[in-house]
């Protein structure tokens, strides 16, 4: 006969409340989306007041013994934040992985064509190429997508006065280049080029989500995963991390480019103050905010109210302690991150882009105490001001080298000095990848031939045979 026991499990369950559910909210949308939301907030809650006079934001947050209310546990918070979902209108922005690199911030007044001829002037060489790129960013798709064949291209050009013509092959290396510029995957003739394009900016060429791109395409708008997964060998779980990463991807390479454009705030300013580093965390148009006494006299006369109006006023009311709570949240935890960059990067602030070093995700995370995932949300969408310009935070991350000498140097620095390389080269005897790496390797820095073709290739620079003859 089965024994009959009762035993008692202790377990562990992560539960969003609705206040840290707001907190990671209002710590993910971009500022400009925050202060609107803000405002908005304020016309419609009668609970949230503007704050007359500097005190503590959380003063009033015990007034009323109905919502108990607690900052919590940060690292409760952070983790928190990767269960939570972060709807999106349209799956055009991915996750990024850790060695993405980001150039600096779009200048806001600029449209889509505005910003890639920006980009068409600083990477093509010639004149030649120039007048080229011009003519294909200036045909592309309202969703960044390049219909007209090359041959087209080649007719429209044919009256530039060109000598001699413009062949279909420079249309296709300039064309591919440009598919490497931001946003990654302009210009492409089809979701397939594009969303490869995507990946290869994020550096994941050598992973699952790449492969069936490249090869399976096909099998994957069929959406036949059984099939999929028998054809790659891999189990149905590894196949759909491997979609989730590239439902992440975006289907417009120009979305969100084609609307008036709006303004970049950003969230912090990296500024020298008496001779020493700073973070300041931007507070103009984020108010110190209060609860209403007027309200919650209110809503403690409970026996005067129907229960329509009581259930109203007790949920604005925790709405309003929910925005406070995550204002402050949001702040320390930028903060908390920015300080870590300006601790890494400190040589970027004292001297330049030049001495940017390799710095990945991970790290910040390790030094906070929290998964790789929770920084990933911490930098999207955030803006710094420094000494050089706007730049998103996800800039200051990248992989890296080691000189000889120990100092360490960031991929995009190894980039920046092929592009050089390159630039300076005689155009009748161009460098090979193998001098190319060579070059570099006199500098200190070990690098591959492959790494500096995938280096080449990322940055839309056709191989030395291709580049001989070109002005």
């Amino acid at each position: 006969m089965a024994e009959l026991r009762l035993e008692q499990k202790l377990a562990l369950k992560q539960i969003l409340t609705p206040q840290l559910i707001q907190s990671l909210r209002l710590l993910l949308i971009p500022r400009l989306e925050l202060e609107q939301a803000l405002r908005q907030e304020l016309d419609e809650n009668p609970f949230l007041e503007v704050k007359e006079e500097e005190e503590q934001r959380l003063q009033e947050l015990s007034e009323s013994e109905s919502v108990e209310t607690t900052l919590g546990d940060w690292k409760k918070f952070f983790e928190a934040m990767k269960a939570f979902p972060y709807a999106r209108e349209e799956p055009d922005k991915s996750e990024l992985e850790e060695e993405e690199e980001h150039e600096p911030v779009i200048p806001s007044e600029k449209n889509l064509y505005d910003y890639l001829k920006e980009q068409v002037e600083v990477n093509c060489a010639s004149g030649r190429e120039k007048l080229i790129g011009l003519e294909i960013i200036g045909n592309l798709d309202q969703r960044g997508f390049l219909t007209l064949s090359n041959e087209d291209i080649s007719k429209a050009l044919a009256t530039s006065g060109l000598e001699p013509p413009v062949t279909v092959e420079e249309i296709e290396e300039c064309r591919r280049k440009i598919m490497h510029f931001d946003p990654p995957g302009i210009a492409a003739r089809d979701l397939r080029e594009s969303f490869l394009a995507q990946l290869e900016a994020q550096g994941l060429e050598d992973t699952l989500a790449y492969e069936i791109v490249k090869d399976h395409f096909k099998e994957l708008t069929q959406k036949n995963i059984n099939q999929l997964a028998s054809i790659l060998g891999v189990k149905d779980e590894e196949l759909l991390i491997a979609i989730k990463d590239l439902s992440n991807l975006s289907f417009s390479p120009a979305f969100g480019y084609n609307e008036p454009s709006v303004m970049v705030v950003p969230d912090i300013t990296f500024e020298k103050i008496d001779n020493e580093w700073q973070v300041v965390y931007n507070k103009s148009s984020i108010p110190n905010l209060t609860i209403s006494k007027e309200y919650l006299k209110l809503l403690n006369k409970h026996e005067q109210l129907d229960d329509k109006t009581r259930e109203f006023l007790k949920n604005k009311l925790e709405s309003a302690k929910a925005w406070i709570t995550g204002l402050i949240q949001r702040e320390k935890t930028i903060l908390d991150t920015a300080k870590q960059i300006l601790h890494h990067q400190i040589d970027f602030f004292e001297n330049g882009p030049a001495y940017l070093r390799p710095l990945r995700l991970e790290d910040i995370a390790k030094q906070l105490g929290v998964h790789i995932s929770t920084i990933h949300r911490v930098v999207k969408d955030k803006y710094a001001q420094t000494p050089y310009g706007v730049f998103p935070l996800k800039y200051f991350f990248s992989g890296g080298y080691k000189r000889n000498t120990g100092e360490e140097v960031s991929s995009r620095t190894v980039k920046q000095k092929i592009r050089e390389l390159i630039a300076k080269e005689d155009k009748n005897r161009p460098l090979s990848d193998d001098k190319i790496a060579a070059l570099i390797s006199r500098d200190g820095i070990k690098i591959a031939r492959r790494t500096v073709a995938k280096y080449r290739e990322q940055m839309g620079i056709p191989p030395a045979r291709l580049r001989k003859g070109l002005k």
